[in-house]
């Protein structure tokens, strides 16, 4: 047989704290800025127009390493299968 006398003699059990509701403060800061702009910004001059567009680096990727079929369980699974073999015949 169970009791509820702890909770009826416990109310602290229902004294919640108060949301702070980050995440809606957040979204809300973003979506004023993104609409009518930062405070800061406001009567400063606009970025000239024909700026140049950042251009991303080109990065060097080694196809090989990425190439379909060549995951990592493959790549140990290869290199196991090598080292066995020499393994066995020296």
């Amino acid at each position: 047989m169970s009791t509820t006398k702890f909770i009826d003699t416990t109310p602290e059990l229902f004294d919640f704290k108060q949301r702070r509701d980050r995440a809606t403060k957040i979204l809300t800061y973003l979506g004023e800025i993104t609409v009518n702009g930062h405070p800061e910004t406001l009567g400063r001059a606009k970025p000239a127009a024909d700026a140049r567009k950042p251009v991303a680096p080109k990065l060097k990727v080694d196809t090989r390493r990425w190439a379909p079929g060549n995951c990592l369980r493959n790549r140990v699974r290869r290199r196991w299968r090598t080292g066995c073999s020499r393994s066995k015949s020296s």
